[in-house]
């Protein structure tokens, strides 16, 4: 690089560029940095290399411009660890070329900066039912992740009620949820409360015993609580056309939900009461019925299939 260009280079605004991937990064992951100079216009920086300094002028490592569009430079990414400690940070990239003559000389330096930021903690909650019975014994799952994927067995967490009573604790496990990535879980075993209502929920876990800084996780479920089930009360969802049983027909009998077997049945058991039930299934219209609940009994609804394409275009026609 001629003097001439070096003074362009240091002069043009702005010309030398860092882009940090991802941004903000997490502490102590790995993140990627690319070095981009605009409006060399003719000045081809191919094979000239990128040294990047951290906060106390240490070389964190070099990268060398591999793209030349006739007007724009780029680097390669060069993959460096964040820091371990969240926070703002101002680190140095300075252009360098060869001499020719050993060490190489630095030609132009731009200050670049970044955000570090705490790991994300997320919390699943699942398998809570939709009702269940005022005094009872339930099992719920209770899943953690890192959002950069660190081994997140042995995070703590606690369950609160809406007033900041806790409930239960918990420690997640070795094992990792089937078909998801790091979700380490554990079963916690709860009892309802002792009144019928709805009641908010929070999961808290700080992960505050892990070497890299995590921010908290929170997550929210509710228990529907409801008197203790007197009658069972047996859905069968059939086809309105052919009377065929509909598969995994979804049932809503508030608070109450299910889903159809291959017969097409679903039990409930409830209190003495009158109840809407809601039946709905892929491919079929929603169908309603209200009933009277004071005995055990049987109930069964009709789906009619929604139209096919062919049928809407001849209704249209």
């Amino acid at each position: 690089m001629s003097a001439e260009q070096e003074q362009e280079l240091q002069t043009s605004a702005p010309m030398l560029s860092i882009d940090v991937n991802p941004s903000p990064v997490d502490a102590g992951s790995r993140m990627t940095l690319t070095g981009t100079v605009i409006g060399a216009k003719g000045y081809d920086l191919r094979g000239q290399k990128l040294l990047i300094r951290d906060t106390d002028g240490d070389s964190l490592g070099e990268v060398a411009f591999e793209e030349y569009d006739g007007e724009l430079n780029r680097t390669g990414g060069l993959e460096i660890d964040a820091p371990s400690a969240p926070g703002e940070y101002q680190w140095l990239a300075v252009m360098t070329e060869d001499t020719g003559e050993g060490e190489p000389r630095e030609a132009a330096q731009v200050p670049f900066g970044f955000e570090v930021k705490a790991h994300s903690t997320s919390i699943v909650v699942w398998d809570v039912p939709t009702a269940v019975e005022t005094g009872a014994t339930l099992n719920i799952k209770v899943g953690i992740k890192c959002s950069s994927a660190c081994d997140a067995s042995g995070a703590g967490f606690v369950i609160h009620d809406e007033d900041g009573a806790e409930i239960a604790t918990g420690t997640v496990g070795e094992d990792i949820w089937p078909g998801t990535a790091g979700l380490h879980y554990a079963e916690v075993e709860l009892t309802a409360p002792e009144a019928e209502g709805r009641y908010p929920m929070q999961v808290t876990a700080a992960m505050d015993e892990f070497d890299l800084a995590h921010a908290e996780g929170t997550a929210r479920f509710r228990l529907n609580c409801t008197p203790p089930g007197e009658f069972t009360v047996a859905v069968t969802v059939v086809n309105a056309q052919d009377k065929t049983p509909v598969e995994r027909a979804r049932l809503q009998m508030h608070p109450y939900r299910g889903l159809a077997d291959a017969e097409g049945r679903a039990e409930f058991r409830v209190a003495k009461g009158r109840y809407k039930i809601v039946a709905s299934g892929k491919e079929f219209a929603a169908s309603r019925v209200e009933i009277d609940v004071g005995s055990d009994m049987q109930q069964t609804i009709e789906l009619v299939p929604e139209p096919t394409d062919d049928e809407k275009l001849w209704v249209w026609a």
